[in-house]
């Protein structure tokens, strides 16, 4: 009866485990066969239904390792058409808000744990007190660079001042050759999430980079930003 009962408890923990992955797992709003799965791991009555140990354990770490691998590169690696990216633009929200870089003064974290999930920016300096760069900044693709080059662009920011060292507004530029720092907009903030929108014509119509850039307004205990959606998109062509 002991190990009977040892047994028992163990599988308790691990199906607490499983369920405990969801916060995790189902990032996008677009995995429902996980939450299908995991519905199944949480109903599901250890009392009256048992695996034996050599089939129980081995199932369910196939379960969940193939769950978070599923979810994370139908999030990460969707594959788009030049037509689709040209009809519907580019979206950073949800688990791909993840793929931020920051630049030296700037400082980004993802809180998957938000609904919807953020991204928190905060600044330690202005963008040209230090060396220059996109600031925290999401990296077009080739594929993008390739579709969206060439047309005026529409960028829209959603975005508001964090709960704690909440910056009074923001900086929003989109860099391409020829788009320097003197090209920073600022904008101000409020506490709700609020769209930022901007129409920028590049210099140039052939771009070998793409950089969508933010940086939070910076003083003592003010600058700090958190994003939920950013979106870039082609207007009309540009004369070339």
């Amino acid at each position: 009866m002991a190990k009977i009962g040892k047994l028992l408890r163990r599988r308790h923990l691990i199906s607490y485990y499983v369920v405990r992955w969801r916060g995790i797992i189902d990032l996008t709003g677009i995995s429902g066969e996980t939450v299908f799965m995991l519905n199944f791991f949480r109903n599901l009555d250890i009392r009256n239904f048992s695996f034996p140990d050599w089939a129980f354990y081995p199932l369910a770490s196939l379960t969940v390792g193939g769950m978070i691998f599923g979810a994370l590169n139908e999030a990460t690696a969707i594959s788009r058409t030049d037509v689709d990216i040209l009809a519907n633009g580019v979206v950073y929200e949800a688990f791909l808000l993840n793929s931020i870089t920051t630049g030296n003064g700037l400082e980004a974290d993802f809180l998957f744990d938000d609904t919807p999930p953020i991204v928190r920016i905060n600044a330690v300096r202005g963008p040209l007190e230090g060396p220059h760069s996109a600031g925290a900044f999401y990296t077009l693709t080739p594929q993008e660079l390739g579709v969206l080059q060439g047309h005026v662009i529409s960028l829209t920011l959603t975005v508001r001042t964090a709960d704690e060292s909440g910056a009074t507004s923001t900086r929003v530029s989109f860099f391409t050759p020829g788009i320097g720092q003197d090209s920073w907009q600022i904008h101000g903030l409020s506490n709700d999430f609020t769209q930022i929108s901007l129409t920028i014509t590049p210099p140039s119509c052939e771009w070998t980079y793409g950089y969508i850039g933010v940086w939070p307004d910076w003083d003592v205990n003010a600058n700090t930003i958190e994003i939920e959606r950013l979106e870039i998109q082609a207007l009309q062509p540009m004369t070339c």
